[in-house]
């Protein structure tokens, strides 16, 4: 049986290392020879009675000397490994961790020393990329969860943004964690998130344009994550190549009615674009309205349709304002002379014809001005109220009760509409019914012997329900 001399393992028979401190075994030889030697002397020295006093010393110091230096190798070696071996002689006093066969190979193999190094290596690299992958957690990228696509026609095409807010959602889910999900502050995070392409309007394939993000870094902060999103260009592409035309340039608004009863109608003009005629225009008021009012006509079909027909549509709405073909008489100095002589025509009529069954006689009417009453509220039954004033001089040729007197007479011309083409039409015209008895006689006449009670009976009176204008300074006399 033999030992390691280098840390005392026993060594099995046949074997080239220590199993141990990997030692070989030549030198595991040596002690062994060494300690044999030491104890046959011991033996020899013990047994030799008649041996000299200081032969038996030496070979006792000898041997002392020699016990103590391979005592002091073997327990100094092993103390300085384990530091529990006393030495073969004494045997295992208890058993003690044996030095790792690995580690002392480790020492002295370069290749294995290689991989390990290696190995550390990408431990060092994994911990930073989880590290990495936990702080990079926390920001999000607002880019990528945006798409920028463009429609329409090339040369007035659009930019249109789409956020997929669903990824987006969960993104900020996993970057803000419990504090985020607590107070559902993806919703307000994602609120405050903007997308802007510019310019916007009128694009054509090959246009570069800008993608602006804006967020709000304190409504992020509040729950412990990083928004970015970087400005960036990108060129417009996928608009198609077709007319773009504004279906408004062939309509016409018609107006039906009279205000405020107003109705407009749209004429569409489709001689030269037959793909005009499939094209729905609405209206958003379609009655009840006035001259002046606005309403708006929207162009719709299709979109896509449009395109695959070969067109797009430049505009899809348009305001008009209401300028009717039939308006209310505004003013009497917006007429015409020959509307005006037509008015007149139309009240000497009307005297000629009361006067024919008249006991007195009038010289020939004399046009003196007129009052417009135009209604405040207008409706089917109230419009405007036209007064054509006219001054004769009244005879009673059959009693003679008074002769050459000054009457005023005032014909009623009601809702004198004027339409674009010129023309005239009105309700009624009537002369005014009002008797006065000249001299305090018998004998009446129609109108007003007095210009100012005219005034107050036919203006004055009206002024809650109608705006009144003078028109002659013969009447302006009276009162305006």
């Amino acid at each position: 049986m033999s030992f390691c001399g280098n840390c005392g393992t026993q060594i099995p028979e046949g074997s080239d290392f220590c199993p141990n401190c990997g030692q070989k075994i030549d030198v595991v030889a040596n002690a062994q020879q060494t300690t044999t030697q030491n104890q046959a002397e011991q033996q020899a020295n013990q047994q030799g009675t008649d041996a000299t006093d200081a032969n038996q010393a030496q070979q006792q110091g000898t041997y002392q000397a020699n016990q103590g230096t391979y005592q002091a190798n073997q327990q100094g070696a092993y103390q300085a490994n384990q530091g529990n071996f006393q030495g073969q002689q004494y045997g295992y006093a208890n058993q003690v961790k044996q030095p790792n066969a690995f580690m002392e190979r480790l020492k002295t193999d370069k290749k294995m020393q290689g991989i390990c190094v290696g190995v550390v290596a990408l431990i060092v690299l994994l911990i930073g990329l989880v590290v990495w992958r936990v702080n990079a957690a926390k920001t999000v990228d607002i880019s990528d969860y945006v798409t920028v696509t463009f429609e329409g026609a090339d040369s007035a095409g659009t930019a249109v943004v789409d956020i997929d807010e669903d990824k987006l959602y969960n993104a900020l889910t996993d970057a803000g964690g419990d504090k985020i999900i607590s107070y559902y502050g993806q919703y307000e995070v994602m609120n405050s998130i903007d997308v802007t392409v510019t310019p916007n309007e009128d694009l054509s394939n090959g246009d570069k344009v800008t993608v602006q993000y804006t967020y709000s870094k304190a409504i992020a902060k509040k729950y412990g994550i990083k928004l970015k999103g970087k400005d960036e260009k990108i060129k417009v592409s996928g608009l198609k190549d077709v007319e773009a035309i504004d279906p408004f340039e062939y309509v016409t608004i018609k107006y039906e009615g009279m205000e405020p009863y107003i109705y407009p109608e749209v004429e569409v003009d489709s001689s030269k674009i037959k793909f005009l005629d499939e094209i729905y225009f609405s209206l958003d008021t379609y009655s009840g309205l006035s001259d002046g009012d606005e309403f708006t006509v929207t162009a719709e079909i299709d979109e896509d349709y449009a395109l695959s027909q070969g067109y797009y549509l430049k505009e899809t709405e348009k305001t008009y304002t209401v300028n009717a073909d039939n308006k209310y008489l505004a003013s009497v100095d917006d007429l015409t002379e020959t509307q005006l002589a037509e008015l007149q025509k139309a009240a000497t009529d009307e005297i000629t014809a009361e006067m024919a069954t008249e006991d007195y006689t009038i010289s020939e009417p004399a046009y003196i001005g007129a009052y417009l009453l135009n209604a405040k509220e207008k409706s089917y039954s109230s419009g405007n109220k036209l007064y054509l004033v006219y001054q004769v001089q009244a005879t009673d040729t059959e009693d003679g009760e008074f002769a050459d007197t000054t009457v005023y007479m005032p014909v009623e011309i009601e809702d004198v509409v004027v339409s674009s083409d010129g023309t005239i039409d009105y309700y009624s015209a009537d002369l005014y019914w009002n008797y006065e008895y000249p001299n305090d006689g018998w004998t009446s006449v129609y109108g007003y012997l007095d210009g100012g009670e005219m005034y107050n009976e036919l203006v004055t009176a009206n002024v809650s329900d109608y705006t009144a204008t003078v028109y002659g300074d013969a009447l302006k006399a009276f009162g305006e």
